[in-house]
This record gives C-alpha cells, structure tokens and sequence, in this order.
C-alpha cells in the first residue's frame, strides 16, 4: 500500500487541529458498495507549525518550516 500520510519530525502541532487522509468514495451507491475508493497523499515537512483547529485535507504538501495559522483550512499545497 502506498504512503497516504507522510510525516517528518519533530513539528507543533496545536490543540484541535485535525489532518484528514481520507479515503474518497464515488457518489455512485452501486460502484460504493462494489469497495470503489481512493485517496490521496499528504506530506508534512519538517519544523512545521500547526495551530489549533487548523484541517488539512488530503493531497497537501506542507514544506518544511510552513505555518499553518489556527483554525486554517488548508486545501492547497504550502510553501515555508
């Protein structure tokens, strides 16, 4: 199985905050109950800072020394 979440150490992470590497899913009930799913990669840099409440969502790279404010949503990659 690939890597869905890929962390480098150490980082801050902040009360609350959430990283979601979940599996996705077709709306299609038919092929959903046939076991259809895929997912995405997240990598987390190092020295990375991670506020409370922030979420990651899957498909993101955090590069090394980035900031993520509290409370974030963060969609795209971040650059340091």
């Amino acid at each position: 199985m690939a890597d869905i979440m890929r962390l480098a150490s150490p980082k801050g992470k902040g009360e609350r905050s959430n990283s979601h590497a979940t599996a996705r899913h077709p709306l299609d009930a038919e092929r959903r109950l046939q076991g259809w799913e895929t997912a995405k990669a997240l990598y987390i840099g190092e020295r990375v800072w991670i506020g409370g409440g922030a979420i990651i969502l899957p498909g993101v790279t955090i590069a090394n020394e980035a900031v993520i404010a509290a409370g974030a949503v963060v969609s795209k990659d971040v650059a340091a």
